[in-house]
């Protein structure tokens, strides 16, 4: 397989329509088996052909119904390609459906212990990771309780925890980031950074399209069981969904919360200096968070200057972004941070700034607070000055 740890050669897989029953004449090798009606199948995966390096990251997309769980059933061994091949290497951890491989009867605990050993786990080993599990999963309360008792978010959690504390080298993530509460989803995508960082095979299934353009640097998209889209992920998901699913899409809730932006005084000469402050609550650490600041002329700034029509979602010129010290991201607790600016050129009107927290390795913008700066002056009531379009009109004729 070369660096390739999965690989899908021509693989084609059918399921019966109806209902297959289990009874005694099914299981004598000698019966003469049920012929095959071709009219009587549906096919989930259509002469598929996929490799995915070792380390890798790839999110599978597609509407429901083409095949994005099942190929992740045959990585995991759980189902046979009807034809073709599927090959893979190392050890695989799945998060395939909520509570599979967990004993109803059995404790969230005693699940935990079984599942090590089904992956081939030291008792000794899974001990050293269960405080970790526990913790993560966030139901120590209910640890000692069957899982049949057990919410569906208390079983993702603890699947989820299970799978990815263990030494896997190949990870599949079916949807986990649709169930539990928002901090879990956040506290998941986190983990997976974390995992495909340490150079972890991720193979994710996923609706949430912001999530899988967040982790994944590889997109595969199935359509009627057939592999039609494989590459970058903008590029794949932009074809998908359009432009607006990256941003409609949410992440989960940010474990930075910008409280506030203040900035003092709020009515500045254009040289005059003026000062920053900032309060920042950090409910969890987040090593890889990036702060910036930005300074950019209000739309209606922009409109009166223009005198063009401005809509909610324009991009606004960007005049001045700078970084921000980031040390405190790191510690639990609520900070304050202050900046002076001695002077800087600006012509009359109002200004907004802007505090951003990002991560790196990533555009998406997971909180922002807001303050605006006004210089007063005459510039404005003045004739406005035009924007310098020569604007072109064509006859259309359709082809």
């Amino acid at each position: 397989m070369g660096d390739d740890v999965i690989r899908f050669e021509d693989v084609v897989k059918q399921y019966k329509r109806g209902v297959e029953r289990s009874n005694l004449r099914a299981a004598n090798p000698w019966a003469d088996p049920t012929p095959f009606d071709p009219e009587n199948t549906v096919t989930a995966l259509d002469h598929v052909d996929l490799s995915i390096a070792e380390g890798e990251s790839i999110g599978i997309i597609g509407d429901n119904g083409t095949g994005k769980s099942t190929l992740l059933k045959l990585i995991a061994g759980v189902l046979a390609p009807t034809s073709g091949v599927v090959k893979t290497r190392g050890k695989i951890a799945s998060i395939i459906e909520l509570g599979v491989g967990f004993h109803d009867d059995l404790t969230g605990l005693e699940n935990i212990e079984f599942t090590g050993a089904l992956l081939g786990m030291s008792p000794s080993e899974m001990r050293r990771r269960t405080d970790a599990i526990i913790e993560f999963s966030g139901i120590s309360n209910a640890i000692n309780t069957p899982v049949k008792r057990y919410s569906s978010g208390m079983l993702a959690r603890l699947g989820f925890a299970v799978a990815t504390h263990v030494d896997a080298d190949i990870i599949l993530v079916d949807e986990v980031l649709a169930v539990g509460d928002i901090d879990f989803q956040r506290l998941s995508l986190e983990r997976l950074e974390t995992l495909i960082d340490e150079g972890v095979t991720t193979v994710l299934v996923s609706h949430n399209l912001a999530a899988v353009r967040h982790l994944c640097h590889r997109v595969t998209r199935l359509d009627k069981g057939k592999l039609v889209a494989d590459g970058g992920g903008a590029e794949v998901i932009r074809e998908y969904g359009g432009r607006m699913v990256l941003s409609l899409a949410g992440l989960g809730k940010s474990p930075i919360k910008l409280l506030s932006l203040r900035v003092t005084p709020t009515e500045v000469g254009p040289l005059e200096p003026f000062s920053i402050e900032a309060e920042i609550e950090v409910e969890r650490p987040m090593p890889r968070g990036q702060l910036r600041m930005v300074l950019r002329p209000t739309a209606e700034m922009v409109a009166m200057v223009t005198q063009q029509a401005t809509s909610d979602d324009m991009e606004l010129a960007q005049l001045v972004e700078v970084p921000v010290p980031t040390m405190m991201l790191t510690e639990v607790g609520t900070w304050r941070i202050t900046g002076h600016v001695d002077r800087f050129p600006l012509f009359a009107g109002e200004y907004l700034l802007t505090l951003e927290l990002t991560e790196e390795r990533h555009d998406e913008i997971l909180d922002i607070a807001t303050a605006v700066i006004t210089v007063p002056g005459a510039t404005l009531d003045n004739e406005p000055v035009e924007l310098p379009i020569t604007w072109g009109v064509d006859p259309f004729e359709a082809p």
